[in-house]
């Protein structure tokens, strides 16, 4: 009987912080409710938390030993807003932005480590400007993007950070590349 008291009271708890979390972020005179599930351990697995009166709420989603997985901010069910994803031992692996359901703006991708190695520009959920790759913090290499398709330079960088090869693209096809010796261009295709 102990425990159920407990866990209600870790319930209430958990409830009154996503509360107050909702009521800062939205205003002052917001009340919100919440939809738990649970795995079949009795850990929670998922707590959605939405602002009465309105189509918006926070999903949280953990993993099965109680880390949290994944948090959304949706409006009717649909990701709109900011999401972030976490690896089983805490650390922050991808975090992006939504609107209506579609990718927009940057989506970046960490190691294990915490450290980025990929940043991609989204606009209405395809890939638009420049995206980033990174190896232990250093620039390995960097694609432009035009309504999801190769269109720009791509240019691929040394472990000096210094350009090897720079390559034109215009709607998905290369056009031509251009490899670089100590800043100077030995040889084109």
């Amino acid at each position: 009987m102990r425990i159920i008291y407990l866990m209600i009271f870790f319930f209430y708890l958990i409830g009154n912080v996503q509360g107050q979390t909702l009521k800062e972020k939205y205003g002052a005179n917001i009340d919100s409710k919440e939809i738990l599930s649970y795995y079949s351990t009795g850990e929670v697995k998922e707590v959605i938390v939405g602002i009465e009166g309105s189509n918006l709420n926070v999903k949280k989603t953990f993993y099965e030993h109680g880390e949290l997985q994944e948090i959304q901010e949706q409006h009717d069910g649909v990701n709109h807003g900011k999401v972030e994803a976490y690896s089983d031992k805490g650390i922050l692996v991808c975090e992006g932005n939504y609107v209506q359901g579609q990718l927009e703006g940057e989506l970046k991708y960490y190691n294990d480590k915490g450290e980025l190695f990929t940043s991609i520009m989204y606009r209405n959920n395809l890939k638009n400007g420049v995206t980033k790759i990174y190896k232990d913090g250093k620039l390995l290499s960097e694609f432009t993007f035009v309504d999801g398709q190769l269109d720009g330079m791509v240019r691929l960088y040394g472990e000096d950070e210094k350009v090897i090869s720079v390559s034109h693209y215009k709607q998905g096809k290369q056009i031509d590349k251009l490899f670089y010796n100590h800043d100077t261009i030995f040889y084109s295709e």
